[in-house]
């Protein structure tokens, strides 16, 4: 590789700099997303919660069942966006990468093989592991909780065909 001016240096540390903000307001916008389903969920845990301690009125039963399916759904899709950024910030920090091949330190690189590249969770565990853990623990809930309101309801039609 021929060696680089000192204006074609300036110019890479500026693309570098440029990109490495990129991966910061990706970064940002992974948080804000967590943020928005997190309370999203909570919102309807809420409500459902709400739901059962008033003896809701009749109107509002439908509201047992469709509650849980929206928050299923909402998991679903806060799952598929978590897969999304983690491809995003891959593809970024491997171009990341490349760029550090031209500056005299490779900082991001080196930091990533110490860090056993997320292979080993005795060194290091990436951060979208953990992500993954919250909304499949509020899919498994509502999931219970719709197996839970389905008894229930086969438990009344049974009690008002006998009645």
């Amino acid at each position: 590789m021929p060696k680089k001016t000192d204006s074609e240096k300036q110019i890479l540390l500026e693309i570098y700099k440029t990109y490495h903000d990129s991966i910061e307001k990706v970064a940002e916008k992974r948080q804000n997303t967590n943020s928005f389903f997190l309370t999203l969920n909570t919102g309807i845990l809420e409500l459902i919660g709400f739901l059962f301690q008033k003896d809701a009125p009749v109107i509002l039963k439908p509201l047992y069942l469709i509650l849980p399916i929206i928050g299923i759904i909402s998991g679903v899709f806060w799952l598929k966006l978590v897969n999304s950024y983690r491809q995003l910030n891959k593809g970024k920090f491997d171009v990341l990468y490349e760029l550090e091949e031209q500056l005299p330190f490779d900082v991001y690189n080196k930091e990533w093989n110490k860090l056993g590249k997320g292979e080993n969770p005795k060194i290091y565990k990436p951060l979208t592991s953990i992500e993954k853990f919250i909304p499949k623990t509020f899919i498994v809930l509502y999931g219970l909780f719709t197996i839970y309101l389905f008894v229930i309801f086969v438990i009344e039609i049974k009690v008002i065909k006998v009645v």
